[in-house]
């Protein structure tokens, strides 16, 4: 995880960490399917490495997070946020335990991986037409920035005639 999140954090800047996510939740998906197969356990200690630098994927949802929170209220939001996260990420092993009574606990782990990847694929699509607005969005800035650049040179080609 820390790998992951440093490799992302220094080697990405904000919209490709973004491009990311999906990525990178397939990456912490997918290796999790290996405890259903028939593997060394080197191999699934490799596999449980991979999913781990998957969660840097949240540091390309941060920065929309963080865009869509007032100034005023993030240390809120944040709080409120980190609580939410640590109460579902508590769910998982309650849950994945209820399965497990049920099914193999690599097939439960499977499972997991493959939710994981099921998430990411569905979340595709709606992630890549926010950041096709946010592009636009900053199209039009940039269009607005430029226009006034535009008309304080007119303006001063006009004073010097």
């Amino acid at each position: 995880m820390l790998v992951g999140n440093l490799a992302a954090g220094r080697g990405l800047g904000p919209r490709a960490r973004e491009r990311m996510v999906v990525p990178l939740l397939v990456l912490l998906g997918l290796p999790l399917l290996g405890p259903a197969l028939p593997v060394p356990l080197a191999v699934l200690v490799v596999l449980q490495f991979a999913a781990g630098a998957g969660y840097a994927y949240e540091l390309g949802i941060q920065r929309r997070f963080v865009d869509a929170v007032p100034d005023g209220a993030r240390g809120h939001a944040f709080g409120l946020a980190s609580t939410g996260m640590m109460t579902f990420q508590g769910l998982g092993p309650v849950l994945s335990g209820a399965v497990a009574e049920f099914l193999p606990v690599g097939w439960t782990i499977a499972l997991c991986g493959a939710a994981i990847v099921l998430t990411a694929l569905l979340l595709r699509g709606g992630l890549a037409r926010a950041r096709r607005l946010d592009d636009r969005q900053d199209d039009r800035q940039d269009d607005r920035r430029g226009d006034r650049r535009g008309d304080r040179r007119k303006g001063r080609q006009g004073d010097r005639r």
